[in-house]
């Protein structure tokens, strides 16, 4: 698993589990029985998680005592597990539910279902984004792709205006035939920044709610950039 501590990228990937509602895992220290809850609200200006209360009832009272919790959840292929202490229990018209703050770091696991094929950085193909909300266009270039998503390559670094949990438009051409275009929604799912001058910068994404003919054109790219490289291959 790979470990979080940058509170925005944290902040994402919390208010994505919030907005899907997300079943999650709780365990209390001290307990072996498995809770569920979810998260009813979450702020980055305020710091703090707002928690549904606990189900079965018995860790109502239990978490009370404890405090501390380890909470696990899903969302679109990435595990996410974090541990949080409660502030506060507060009761809502007899419906618990408890606040913490925003959990200093969160560990996450991403599942590939798909195999990506690399893109050559000889013959780069660019990558259009835009984030809908401010309008702001954002140009890279494809390092790999697959079924499910694609990875971005940015030649100075990724701008600071994307984080991981976001969704953005992304336009690009295929690697085989720079005439045929694609149009859809992805999701952010990975960021590495330049640590030093020298690094490359990528995003890793996750495509979203492809519709049939668009899956069958991600296949086809992804089917002739295999054969390219068999070919290559061969010949050395």
């Amino acid at each position: 698993m790979e470990t979080l501590t940058d509170q925005i990228r944290i902040f994402s990937l919390l208010n994505r589990l919030k907005k899907e509602r997300a079943l999650l895992g709780v365990s209390l220290k001290g307990d072996k029985q498995a809770y569920n809850s979810a998260i009813l609200d979450v702020s980055l200006d305020e710091n703090y998680l707002t928690l549904d209360e606990l189900k079965p009832a018995s860790g109502h009272i239990l978490i009370s005592k404890t405090r501390r919790c380890r909470i696990k959840g899903q969302t679109q292929g990435v595990h996410l597990e974090f541990d949080v202490e409660i502030d506060k229990v507060n009761d809502d018209g007899g419906i618990a539910y408890y606040v913490s703050r925003l959990p200093p770091a969160l560990h996450y696991l991403q599942r590939r279902a798909s195999v990506r094929v690399a893109v050559s950085a000889a013959h780069p193909v660019p990558v259009t984004l835009t984030i809908e909300e401010t309008a702001s266009v954002i140009k890279g270039e494809m390092k790999d792709l697959s079924a499910g998503g694609l990875g971005i390559r940015f030649p100075q670094d990724v701008p600071d205006q994307v984080e991981v949990g976001q969704t953005l438009e992304c336009v690009f051409a295929s690697p085989v035939d720079r005439n045929e275009e694609l149009i859809c929604d992805i999701d952010v799912r990975l960021v590495k920044r330049k640590a030093e001058p020298h690094e490359p910068a990528f995003m890793g994404c996750e495509f979203l709610k492809l519709v049939p003919p668009q899956q069958r054109q991600i296949s086809r790219m992804v089917m002739a950039l295999q054969r390219m490289a068999q070919k290559k291959r061969s010949d050395t």
